[in-house]
This record gives C-alpha cells, structure tokens and sequence, in this order.
C-alpha cells in the first residue's frame, strides 16, 4: 500500500471554520505547524486556540518551529527576483540544523496523513512547499496543495 500524501495548507484569507472544513475533508489527520512562531494575528489561528479547533474534530496539532523559514529570509520567498536565493537559503537550514525535524516528519508521513501549515495561501511563495518538495523527492511521497 503506498503511503499517504503530504498536504499543505495556508490560512491566508480564510476562517477557522473554513481551514477546519479543508483539513477534514482532506481526511488530514495531523496538522504540522511549520511556522517559526505559531502565533497569528488573525483570530483561532495561534497555536492554543488552532490545537483546540482541531482536536474539536480529532485531528493532531504538532508545531515543529525547526520547520520554520528565519525571519530575515521571508521577504524574499514573495518577490518572484528574490525567490531562488531564498528558496537556496531554506533549503540549506533544512538541511543542517533542522534536519533532525525533517527526518521526524518523513517518519510520520509515511504512516499518517500530515498536512504542513503556514500562513501564505500561495503555496508558491511559502516555505513549506520547499519542505513538500523534499519529502516528493528523497521519500516519493505525493504532495496535495489545499
């Protein structure tokens, strides 16, 4: 049987309600935040209260800030001229100091349907769909953009 795919998803413009009713029809069954700092100004989406809206439906909140883009390097995943060197800088900090939760989410993908979250709508200007990239590539696990 082959593994489940990995799902990303961004809450960009979209209510909890909404976000909630995506995961669950996806029948996602662990939501990864990959955000740095899994606060929001946007209301039900920081971590306590996302943990509670999901687990409201049984699905699993994990925040791995391992996962997370540097601060100084998400201005450049939103300018199409800044992108490839943002984009090389992420990968290099996946691949050395965050490994250790990279290896933890390829485990857990490969039994479980995880879906990685951010803020960004566009998974194209997102960190995570860099992370989406490499668990297709180094694990053959198909990746769904929600």
């Amino acid at each position: 049987m082959p593994p489940p795919p990995v799902f990303t998803i961004g809450y960009e413009g979209r209510s909890v309600a909404d976000f909630v009713a995506r995961v669950v029809a996806a029948r996602v069954e662990t939501i990864v935040d990959v955000r740095t700092t899994p606060l929001s100004r946007k209301p039900g989406f920081s971590k306590k209260a996302l943990g509670v809206a999901l687990a409201e439906v049984g699905v699993e909140y994990i925040h791995d800030r391992r996962l997370g883009n540097p601060k100084d390097n998400r201005r450049g995943f939103s300018a199409p001229a800044t992108r490839p060197a943002a984009h090389a800088r992420y990968r290099a900090h996946l691949n050395n100091g965050s490994r250790p939760g990279f290896d933890l989410l390829a485990e857990m993908s490969k039994t479980t349907r995880c879906a990685l979250l951010c803020f960004e709508a566009n998974h194209a200007e997102c960190h995570r769909s860099l992370i989406a990239s490499q668990l297709e590539a180094e694990f053959g696990l198909a990746v769904v953009h929600l």
